[in-house]
């Protein structure tokens, strides 16, 4: 069954340090968004340097929106993530990336934007164990997810039938079903839990809600 990933996306260090607190006893992987403002238009909070000195606990993956994300990937492998994910129209040298990820024991995972041909990703597939197909600009949290991408899920799939497919922007309880049987095994979520007073017990909802689309649609 399909895992919810809960995602940071934090404009300032006492945000993200309230929101991590509020995930202390998520037993899962969260996301931790980064974004320059050049490769997208948001910017969010990225000094490496203060987020390594949090020392997050939880296990974490980074999707991170940056222009030549090859520049960065050394410190990115020092905040020590289970999963770099990096966006395939912004990097220039994968192998570079790839290379130094296995060496330092941590998955890189792809992403890619609603606008982008899906086989921009087919030379890649090989290398990967996931994959993240964005279904809103990369941006700001809440905005309204483009079902067209759930299309680019059944491809990939026949590419690679091993390969996890993560989706991520404007789920919620009202389209879950729908992206569940597609065939996706992470759906990350920022504002459809973090607009809630309590995000934990928003958490166990959406779960509840996921064990129950599982028993109708008959999903392992």
């Amino acid at each position: 069954m399909p895992m919810i990933v809960p995602v940071v996306n934090s404009k300032n260090l006492n945000d993200l340090k309230k929101k991590l607190l509020q995930l202390k006893n998520y037993d899962g992987i969260i996301q931790l968004d980064l974004s320059d403002g050049e490769f997208t238009h948001w910017k969010n909070y990225t000094n490496l340097s203060k987020i390594k000195d949090l020392k997050i606990t939880l296990p974490f993956e980074i999707h991170f929106m940056f222009e030549k994300p090859e520049k960065y990937i050394e410190d990115l492998i020092f905040l020590e993530p289970k999963r770099i994910i990096l966006h395939v129209e912004a990097i220039n040298n994968f192998q570079k990336c790839y290379k130094l990820c296995r060496q330092n024991k941590i998955e890189l995972a792809l992403a890619i934007c609603p606008e982008t041909p899906i086989s921009k990703l087919f030379p890649y597939l090989k290398y990967l164990n996931m994959v993240l197909i964005l279904a809103v600009i990369p941006g700001p949290s809440g905005q309204t997810m483009q079902h067209y991408v759930l299309e680019n899920i059944p491809i990939i799939k026949r590419k690679n039938r091993r390969i996890k497919i993560e989706m991520d922007g404007g789920i919620n309880e009202r389209n879950m079903d729908t992206i569940v049987t597609f065939g996706v095994d992470y759906l990350a979520m920022g504002s459809s839990i973090f607009d809630f007073k309590k995000p934990m017990e928003r958490i166990k909802f959406l779960q509840k809600e996921l064990e129950t689309i599982k028993k109708i649609k008959r999903i392992k």
